[in-house]
């Protein structure tokens, strides 16, 4: 927690329990204790508010790429969308390359670009959307569960309407399986952009 953060909260619950506040008197209350704050300064984490296109351009710096795979790279990350899907087709950004910067780039060199930004960090990132995004990251974290995968892949509609019979019957799965994979996809990252 930043500093002013943490004092604020140090505060508010000194406020809502009394007995925590007879503890910090007699411990010296770190804000006038120099050597107490330092020690916190030197771990403290910088609050910073870093985009999505930040973090997936520093992904990029030292991975050598040719000077056509990177401008592609860093034109799909511009190209995806506030959730960090990429929900246009490939012909319509090569069109779009040849429009704007005069680039004719073929389809097999934009996907060979968009391979390359789906392998970064957050997993999900460059999908067409939830779905795709699911998918990813069950095949990346998960890539021993074939039922979770097979939910997603096959019965996605089922599964976002809650249809856990027909999952149980065609899945030939106990209730027991079903609501471990209802765990593990719900702990899932639906959004690739979430926390930047």
């Amino acid at each position: 927690i930043p500093i002013v953060s943490l004092e604020k909260r140090i505060e508010e619950e000194l406020e809502e329990n009394p007995a925590l506040e007879e503890e910090d008197l007699a411990e010296n209350n770190f804000q006038h204790n120099p050597s107490y704050k330092k020690k916190i300064e030197d771990y403290q984490i910088e609050d910073k508010n870093e985009s999505l296109k930040d973090y997936l351009e520093k992904q990029l710096i030292g991975l050598n790429l040719e000077k056509t795979c990177f401008f592609l790279v860093n034109y799909l990350i511009n190209s995806l969308d506030e959730n960090g899907f990429l929900t246009r087709d490939l012909y319509s950004i090569s069109s779009d390359i040849l429009t704007t910067d005069n680039k004719c780039v073929d389809e097999n060199e934009i996907d060979d670009a968009l391979r390359l930004l789906k392998s970064l960090e957050p997993t999900g990132v460059g999908s067409s959307g939830l779905k795709d995004c699911l998918l990813m990251q069950i095949e990346k974290l998960y890539p021993k569960n074939k039922n979770a995968y097979k939910v997603i892949s096959k019965y996605y509609v089922d599964f976002s309407n809650k249809n856990f019979e027909k999952l149980i019957r065609v899945l030939n799965i106990s209730e027991k399986t079903l609501k471990k994979i209802y765990t593990l996809i719900e702990g899932l990252n639906p959004i690739p952009s979430s926390g930047f």
